[in-house]
């Protein structure tokens, strides 16, 4: 709502009365077709740039002309990522998004200490256990828990 009175002021001059507390449902019951409200999942600034859509199609014709095109067993190709998960809870916000996404990111800083989680998975299907980082120099028993 705070954003909605500063854009409100904009318009009218900082003297406009302040938005509801009901001007969110209303907003979305106005544009109900195109938005629906969201659970937000954190996701890292760098990360929500690399989910620009052309960097995305750039990256599979990337693979298809030196993978697929070149005859790569899939049993010789394996995909990895890591995940970082904070240690304290970070909590989730409700959030406006286009109507029909799963997911509605929202952007943080990657600053706070994390857990790590790193999967591998082959292309044929198989999988590598996942490896789990911990910052510190010896492991703790209650990590393994």
């Amino acid at each position: 709502m705070q954003y909605a009175d500063l854009l409100r002021q904009g318009r009218l001059g900082p003297n406009c009365s302040r938005v509801s507390n009901s001007w969110v449902q209303a907003f979305l019951n106005r544009y109900h077709e195109i938005l629906q409200s969201h659970w937000s999942k954190p996701l890292d600034t760098r990360q929500a740039r690399s989910l620009n859509p052309e960097a995305v199609k750039s990256w599979f014709n990337l693979v298809e002309e030196f993978v697929v095109k070149a005859g790569v067993d899939p049993g010789n190709m394996y995909g990895m990522d890591e995940s970082g998960f904070p240690t304290a809870y970070t909590g989730k916000e409700r959030v406006v998004g286009a109507r029909g996404t799963k997911t509605q990111h929202k952007q943080g800083g990657a600053d706070r200490e994390n857990v790590t989680a790193v999967v591998t998975i082959c292309a044929d299907g198989g999988t590598v256990p996942p490896l789990l980082i911990f910052k510190g120099k010896n492991i703790q028993e209650t990590w393994l828990q």
